[in-house]
């Protein structure tokens, strides 16, 4: 299973194996990462490389799956860049692939008022 770093995700449905997971039934589960870099940590020149960094993350599953001769995929990602890099591997692939969104990036409060990411960056533009 591919998951991203930057955002923390709720463990696998059923774990990774043990009970109520996959293992015994339909084979034995392996969970490995890869790269995440963020938009909004990623200033200056370090910009340069998230565009690109997706086709890492799609080589580093593509190498991943078949060097442990994986049979199918469980991808759960949420980023704009981990998605496709994901969903680009799964193409490559072809495997059977199940890929689960980690869902939005939750507004915040500051201040008593909703903040969004779009806030937080035009606030450092204003600065």
């Amino acid at each position: 299973m591919g998951r991203d770093g930057p955002r923390p995700h709720p463990p696998p449905p059923g774990g990774a194996g043990g009970e109520g997971g996959s293992e015994g039934r339909w084979g034995i589960p392996l969970e490995f990462n890869t790269i995440a870099l963020g938009d909004g940590i990623c200033q200056g020149a370090g910009m340069h490389a998230v565009l690109p960094s997706r086709e890492v993350i799609a080589a580093s599953v593509e190498l991943t799956a078949p060097a442990y001769g994986l049979d199918g995929l469980v991808c759960l990602a949420s980023c704009d860049k981990i998605v496709p890099g994901m969903l680009m591997a799964a193409a490559q692939l072809d495997l059977p692939t199940v890929f689960v969104s980690g869902g939005l990036m939750a507004e915040g409060e500051w201040r008593g008022e909703r903040v969004v990411t779009s806030d937080i960056k035009e606030a450092i533009g204003r600065a």
